[in-house]
């Protein structure tokens, strides 16, 4: 008994089981976690270790040496790269596919502590971090004072309202804080009364560490009792930092002690105004929208309380809005695709209750594809939430879920109009597609199969797509063998009188005479023609570089020579802000963050070493209207910002908003210092690239430095070290914070330096360091006497990659050309340069990465297509058939080179996921035509009789589901194609070419295949004749 018999003998319990599926589907609804992007958790760890107020090469030697030492024999391990800035190391740790990242990062933190030993004594906590979508955060709001007084409290009003209230809302995991200045205690010493006093910098600070600790006395007995005893000897306040004695002075009288306001080392500006921002992040699988509405009420009720009386609070930016907007686009979407496939359905059948029942279909087929996916996640099968991507998903299936249901209910009326029974026509004619049906759904979901069991970037953040189809269209084929039965057998009224064939019909019958007749001559003239048109499909298209742009976000950064003092950094990003600000309405400008350093060494509050370069964020306007695109912003961006000499100026995508359009060339060596001649005649020889708008170096805002050279045989002689040397001379230069004072509520550090540290080259030499062995140890000499002193050119940061130096050499491509084409040309022009000795040029790790995964597409595309030719094999059990209906894939394929052709669209990782979707929709209907064929066969009718009747039988389903699947993808292409009448969405950029691919392949494989695949199987059944009467038995 097959199904749809079961649901028209129990229709009760059938109903009931509709029911209950729809009800859990809409209560799913309700409980799916609900964010902007899929949770995804990188196989990458990064080592970052603060150490202040040094130098990128002394970082590079201290620290990211040693640890990379350790961490190269890391099981594994795939790549190894370092960056080392006056601030701090970064040390990235890329893992292979299946490895547990979770147990790298417990072997990672063993072998930092194996590395301890040779890492600098005063480094502080060396910090593991796991990248993880959830990181990013899902609301965004700013802190100002309104006058100029209420400045001073804004501190305080931070740490003790807004960070508390905001961190205890439940769902959010952290509210990281930028712009904000704390309190410290600042020991400037005094040069002239160390030198009195007979001590030393480094002297003054050991003694500062090792004297603010309470110490455990151990226990004492009395009475019975076990007392423990400890020594209190944490420093409290400043006062009692002046009070430490050293020797026969105290610490007040060599030094001026003072609890102060940290000087401000980054600015953080909001439209011009200087501002606090908060960042805050949700907890993994908590709802985004839920926790924006709560972070949203918290700061509304801030804001109107007298607690923040001289105080403006605003949200800027938040995921809520954007999941609306997505939501509200499915909705309009959704409507607008089912009103046009009722249409679609009207035009054929020509009868309303069909078309509802058919129409019924959509809505049914989505709510149950909630319920499923409720179902699997809290099974543990999938992690799905409903975010961008997975609605983008939903969004593509809703052009599929009426197929299953157009060929049951098109095979039941056509039954009926033969004189069946109400209810035997719905069993028998839900029956006879069941197979093929579900032959066409396993097609539909097996083309997925490489992309959910790749390992790739692009593979991760499109797994949720993949799953959402998937589900959308097993559910549609359960709605498709209960639902439709149940309500054809009921609704569909009084058969229609006979009527003989149509004109279309006709005209079509008439093709397949000519088709039949000139069978041979009809396959050797186009599938030559479609090999060709793939092959210079492939050959020339344009690619292009990641997902595209799919937020209104353009990041423009700012590289400052390290001579710029602070007058002269705010007066360069004051005149950048108002540049922009008057171009406000030209540029679509909602919002302006603008974050910079005022000193070159400022420690990032974002806590990412990996780069030195400052920023302008531009937030632009979304929603329905006429915009300028990503592309037009940043044209208008480079004709507005100026050309200043020594300061780099680049403009890319938003971080969460895909790739930048560059190429970008590292030049590997030895040494950083072997390097800058090679990198400056690569990027030499970039300028007048075609296709190349501007060369950057990547370390050639390097600014001069001082280098100390200790003199080995007379530190032997006078008996100090070179590591004493480099001890003295960092404490004397250095502004280190060398302890915590605990107080009741918080921590404050206490800040050492020397007075007089902007001295020059000549007052370095008279440093006095401390003799440590020999008859005169104690005493002291100047520096001069035991280390030269020499100017060299200092970079701003050292990069290495698998333990080697990089040098980077950045080309920005135009806009509108190819990344794919300026790398070619990139490569040709290089391969002429001639390089010193263990010097190399290799693209950047991005660029290769994106080359490697698109490189196995084809591969994916090609594993894809033996997926569903094995699957058809065993339906059909022939070979040949399989191959048969094969024949559809590359006429689709050509329909997609017209249409990315006469469009202009980009060949990116979208329209490859495109071209999946498309190899297991185009199949179908060659499933629907050749399983008609065999059942007339069976029947007993001749071949040519059955291709006639079958392609009769079949034409109005095949065009019918042909015409719904292209009209319920017309939203997402015309947002694509059209902007400006469409309502747009910030992902039709991005998801468009999936649309485009599936709907151009659609309606071409369409009409050859109505033409060419009987031919097709004429063609093969000529050919098991001529088998059988060679080889004899049965030829499959």
């Amino acid at each position: 008994m097959t199904l749809p018999e079961l649901v028209l003998r129990r229709p009760v319990a059938t109903v009931t089981c509709v029911v209950a599926a729809l009800v859990l589907g809409l209560v799913s609804l309700t409980r799916l976690p609900v964010a902007y992007l899929p949770e995804i958790e990188g196989r990458s760890l990064t080592v970052q270790a603060t150490y202040r107020s040094s130098s990128p090469r002394e970082i590079e030697r201290t620290i990211c040496r040693p640890l990379e030492e350790e961490l190269a024999s890391l099981t594994g391990l795939e790549s190894l790269s370092s960056t080392a800035t006056a601030s701090g190391a970064s040390v990235r740790v890329e893992l292979e596919s299946g490895v547990d990242v979770d147990q790298a990062a417990l072997d990672v933190r063993e072998r930092i502590d194996r590395a301890r030993a040779q890492l600098p004594a005063d480094l502080g906590r060396v910090e593991v971090r796991r990248w993880r979508s959830t990181d990013r955060p899902v609301l965004r709001f700013r802190v100002t004072a309104i006058e100029e007084a209420d400045q001073e409290r804004l501190p305080d009003f931070v740490d003790e309202i807004v960070l508390p209230r905001i961190s205890r809302l439940s769902g959010v995991s952290n509210v990281e804080v930028r712009g904000l200045t704390r309190r410290r205690v600042l020991v400037e010493l005094r040069r002239e009364r160390l030198a009195q006093a007979g001590l030393t910098a480094n002297e003054v600070t050991s003694a500062l560490r090792s004297r603010n600790r309470n110490v455990s006395a151990g226990d004492l007995r009395s009475g019975g009792r076990v007392l423990s005893v400890r020594v209190l000897g944490e420093l409290g306040d400043a006062e009692a930092v002046a009070a430490l004695p050293l020797g026969e002075h105290l610490l007040g009288d060599l030094a001026t002690v003072v609890e102060e306001e940290e000087p401000k080392e980054r600015i953080t500006r909001l439209d011009g105004r200087e501002a606090l921002t908060f960042r805050v992040s949700k907890e993994s699988g908590e709802n985004s929208v839920a926790v924006c509405t709560r972070v949203r009420a918290e700061v509304e009720a801030l804001a109107q309380s007298p607690l923040s009386r001289g105080f403006r609070m605003e949200i800027f930016s938040d995921d809520a809005s954007r999941i609306s907007a997505r939501l509200d686009n499915l909705q309009e979407s959704g409507l607008f695709g089912g009103l046009l496939l009722c249409g679609v359905l009207l035009l054929f059948l020509r009868r309303l209750r069909p078309t509802f029942v058919v129409a019924l279909t959509i809505p049914c087929s989505v709510i149950v594809s909630f319920a499923l996916v409720f179902l699997l996640r809290e099974a543990g099968a999938i992690t799905t939430t409903l975010n961008v991507v997975s609605l983008m998903g939903l969004i593509l299936g809703i052009g599929l879920v009426v197929d299953n249901g157009i060929v049951v209910l098109e095979n039941v009326v056509r039954l009926r109009d033969q004189g069946l029974d109400p209810k035997l026509a719905a069993a028998r004619g839900a029956s006879e597609v069941s197979a093929a049906i579900s032959a066409s759904m396993v097609t539909s979901l097996i083309v997925f199969v490489p992309l959910l069991s790749g390992t790739g970037q692009g593979a991760r953040w499109h797994a949720d797509l993949a799953i959402m189809v998937c589900v959308t269209v097993f559910a549609s084929l359960w709605v498709a063998l209960t639902v439709v039965p149940l309500l054809a057998a009921r609704f569909l009224g009084p058969p229609r009188p006979a009527r003989g064939p149509s004109a279309i019909q006709r005209a079509y019958a008439w093709l397949i005479e000519r088709s039949l007749r000139w069978r041979w001559a009809v396959l050797v003239l186009v599938l030559p023609f479609c090999g060709w048109q793939i092959h210079h499909f492939f050959s020339t298209v344009e690619r292009s570089w990641g997902m595209g742009d799919s937020d209104r976000e353009v990041d423009i950064k700012i590289q400052v020579p390290r001579n710029y003092d602070e007058q002269e950094r705010r007066a360069l990003f004051d005149d950048l802000e108002r540049r922009i600000m008057a171009k406000r309405e030209e540029l679509d400008l909602r919002s302006l963050t603008t974050t910079f350093k005022l000193q070159p060494d400022a420690q990032s509050q974002r806590r990412r070493w990996g780069g030195e370069s400052d920023e302008i964020e531009l937030l632009l306007n979304e929603g329905p209207g006429e915009r300028p695109s990503l592309g037009e912003v940043r044209q208008r961006l480079r004709r507005l910002l100026p050309e200043i000499p020594g300061v780099v100026i680049s403009l890319g995508a938003s971080r969460r908003g895909g790739r930048s359009s560059a190429v970008t060339i590292q030049v590997q060596g030895r040494s950083s210092q072997e390097l800058r001649e090679p990198a400056r005649r690569v990027a030499a020889a970039l300028v007048g690239v075609e296709g190349v708008e501007e060369v950057s170096l990547g370390d050639e805002l390097a600014s001069g430095g001082i280098e100390v050279r200790p003199d080995r045989e007379a530190g032997a002689r006078f008996g100090v070290s070179a590591q004493q040397v480099g001890r003295t001379v960092a404490s004397s230069l250095s502004e280190r914070a060398v302890t915590n004072l605990r107080t009741r509520d918080r921590e404050i550090e206490v800040v050492v330096r020397l007075s007089g540290q902007s001295a020059g080259r000549g007052s370095l030499g008279q440093l006095e360091v401390t003799r440590e062995s020999g008859a005169s140890v104690g005493t002291r000499l100047r520096l001069s006497s035991v280390a030269g002193l020499g100017a060299v050119p200092a970079p701003r940061q050292i990069q290495r990659e698998d333990r080697r130096a990089v040098s980077t050499v950045t080309a920005n491509v135009t806009e509108g050309a190819s990344v794919r084409t300026v790398t070619a040309r990139v490569q040709e022009r290089l391969a002429g340069i001639s390089l010193p000795s263990g010097v190399s040029l290799t693209l950047a790790r991005d660029l290769r990465r994106w080359r490697s995964e698109e490189g196995k597409n084809p591969w994916m595309i090609g594993l894809s297509l033996l997926l569903v030719l094995m699957v058809l094999s065993g339906l059909f059990e022939s070979t040949v058939d399989a191959l048969v209906i094969a024949v559809t894939v590359p006429f689709a394929m050509v329909g997609v080179a017209w249409a990315f052709w006469l469009t202009e669209t980009r060949l990116s990782s979208m329209a490859w996921i495109g071209f999946m979707i498309l190899i297991g929709i185009v199949v179908n209907h060659g499933i629907v035509f050749v399983d008609r064929v065999h059942q007339l066969r069976a029947e007993g009718h001749d071949d040519t009789e059955c291709l006639r009747r079958a392609g009769a039988d079949r034409l109005r389903p095949i065009v019918m589901t042909a015409a719904t699947t292209v009209l319920g993808l017309l939203p997402i292409v015309g947002q694509h194609l059209f902007p400006e009448l469409f309502r747009g969405d910030s992902g039709a950029a991005v998801y468009g070419p999936i649309g485009l691919a599936v709907a151009s392949g659609l309606v071409v494989s369409t009409a050859l295949s109505l033409l060419v695949l009987p031919a097709a199987l004429a063609a093969s059944f000529d050919l098991r004749r001529l088998g059988r009467r060679w080889f004899g038995g049965s030829v499959k």
